[in-house]
């Protein structure tokens, strides 16, 4: 105000008598916190592109801050989640989503800001070797060779493709380390899935412009008008020589919704059970086909809108996965306009049950598990619940939940585990099978359905993954946490050697993992509770597809081809002479 009134000379009679009666307006008071109201800023907070750390805690009332070098400095309150310290050189301002408080924007003299994420987990040491000995009982074991992947991250999303030795290194440009690799027109996110000798790809083809996402590890959620002529298409490949055996158009029009920049109109992976191939699209519809290619029959679903929950014009793309149960097809459509769960049958298309679900949009895909009462179909949402696959009836369910839900659910061992990386909470949850009625809980207490839960550390894009003895937490901002399955203890946190931006899922082969990056890398690891690196392997494309395994073969997809990585088909050995 003083600024203005020192340059009233050059303004108009008017403007001056404005500024000559105008009166500052006070600051306004600052908040009073007690003790308890500031123990939600507290926690262990680490650097989003560093190794960095940093703790925050409540003592004696006031709020300290621990830097990295070990220096505690006391922190006072500068305004809503807005703190500073040591005379004004140190600026701390907390963030979050639906009053939680997420991470730190931290600025200290001497040092570039820097933005922390709270921490996901401590490490310790308690388990190992209780998992060693779980890792040593599986490399003894000759697994049968894993030949069909039908669905979404193969049987059941199991994510495991054990039996015949994978590759590690392999290079794109020269060629050395792969098998073939096959230009796929269109642009999708789904999945290859694999029955016997034959590799099943879904894709949509816009007709008349280029087709491009964007990556990156990024906040926003804007979308994509494409309102040209879609064709979406199913494909099927040799897997030994990547050739197109068919192409089938199932549907083609103008998209009814929009997609997220970094989505597609071909998000979801068909599934199959070797004489039906199921696939479903955002306007193309469900659609049923055989294993030469000839439509069955089609359903359309409409625009399947899986916007944000806040704002239904928020129009992201739908990305849940068919899976198929005994003779039918069950699909998850939580989308806005009704959330609904539904089986067909497969022979005939016929509607078979629907249940309504009160639920926020979400991208997740269900899981099957034989329970203790028979089986029993868990779909992970803004409220967890457990179904009858037969007949659609609700089994039980259990909250609180993120409100956005990516993650399929993951069973093992007599367990549920559960995941999701969105406010209000970001929980992980070990659920015990034969779990009945309905549970609202306070994750990270104890509670007699579960086997042990966590309030935050919850993943948000990538499926979790059980895999020898261990649970392992891929995160979308680049970090890997592995669990004890038993006790919900981390056994490691890590970054990754290159960085990375996480969408597509961890799978694992023959003791190695496969963990794929927005950016192009694909790390493989050693499977275990040590922390070890073997390769990463840069295909210069985007990869947002989860990859498949089938007989020793890798399979990667890109936005504009499909990779087979691997050796080629071994000859069966020859049997004795007269056998």
């Amino acid at each position: 105000l003083e600024a203005l009134r020192g340059r009233a000379s050059a303004m108009p009679e008017p403007l001056q008598q404005v500024l000559a009666r105008a009166k500052s307006r006070p600051d306004p008071p600052l908040p009073q916190l007690t003790a308890v109201e500031l123990g939600r800023y507290t926690g262990k907070f680490e650097g989003w592109d560093s190794a960095g750390e940093v703790s925050v805690e409540v003592v004696n009332g006031q709020l300290f801050l621990t830097l990295p070098k070990g220096q505690a400095k006391a922190l006072t309150i500068a305004g809503k989640d807005h703190f500073e310290g040591d005379e004004g050189t140190l600026v701390a301002r907390f963030f979050g989503r639906a009053g939680s408080i997420e991470g730190i924007s931290l600025a200290t003299a001497g040092r570039p800001p820097e933005t922390m994420r709270r921490s996901v987990a401590e490490p310790v040491a308690s388990a190992r070797g209780r998992i060693a000995k779980i890792e040593e009982g599986a490399r003894g074991k000759s697994a049968a060779p894993t030949v069909h992947w039908p669905s979404f991250r193969g049987a059941n999303a199991s994510g495991a493709g054990d039996g015949i030795e994978t590759p590690v290194s392999w290079s794109t440009e020269s060629g050395e380390g792969v098998l073939w690799k096959t230009p796929i027109e269109g642009l999708g996110h789904s999945s290859p899935v694999v029955w016997g000798d034959t590799v099943y790809l879904t894709t949509a083809l816009a007709k008349g412009i280029e087709q491009k996402i964007r990556t990156g590890l990024t906040g926003d959620g804007s979308g994509v008008t494409e309102e040209v002529e879609h064709s979406w298409q199913v494909l099927a490949l040799d897997k030994w020589t990547g050739k197109v055996q068919w192409r089938t158009v199932v549907a083609k029009g103008v998209p009814l919704t929009r997609r997220h920049f970094k989505a597609t109109q071909a998000n979801s992976t068909p599934a199959t059970d070797g004489k039906y191939l199921v696939a479903i699209f955002p306007t193309g519809g469900l659609t049923c086909l055989d294993m030469t290619g000839k439509l069955l029959w089609k359903h359309q679903l409409g625009g399947l809108n899986a916007g944000s929950f806040y704002d239904p014009k928020d129009e992201w793309g739908y990305a849940s996965s068919p899976i198929l149960f005994r003779s039918s097809v069950i699909a998850q459509v939580d989308v806005h306009g009704g959330a609904y769960l539904a089986a067909w049958d497969l022979a005939t298309g016929k509607e078979l049950w629907r249940t309504v679900r009160e639920v926020a949009p979400s991208w997740a895909t269900p899981s099957l598990f034989e329970g203790p009462n028979g089986p029993e179909l868990v779909v992970n949402g803004s409220t967890i619940h457990g179904y009858d696959p037969a007949t659609g009836k609700q089994l039980w369910s259990l909250g609180p939940n993120s409100e956005l839900v990516i993650a399929t659910p993951v069973i093992g061992d007599g367990v549920i585990y559960v995941s999701a990386g969105y406010p209000p909470v970001k929980p992980i949850y070990a659920v015990k099978i034969g779990i009945r009625g309905d549970h609202r809980v306070e994750p990270g207490e104890a509670h007699d359905q579960l086997l042990w839960s966590h309030n935050r550390g919850g993943a948000y894009m990538p499926t979790p993954l059980l895999y020898r003895g261990l649970f392992y937490l891929l995160h979308h901002n680049g970090r890997l946490v592995a669990y004890d399955p038993a006790t919900g203890e981390a056994i490691y946190k890590v970054r990754f050697s290159q960085g990375g931006t996480f969408t597509g899922s961890p799978i694992a082969a023959n003791g190695k993992l496969y963990l794929p990056t927005e950016e192009g890398l694909l790390y493989v690891l050693q499977a275990g509770s040590e922390h070890q690196e073997l390769a990463v392997n840069d295909f210069n494309e985007p990869l947002m597809a989860t990859p498949a395994v089938s007989e020793g073969l890798l399979l990667v997809r890109t936005p504009t081809q499909l990779l087979a990585l691997g050796q080629p088909k071994a000859d069966p050995p020859k049997g004795n002479a007269g056998n």
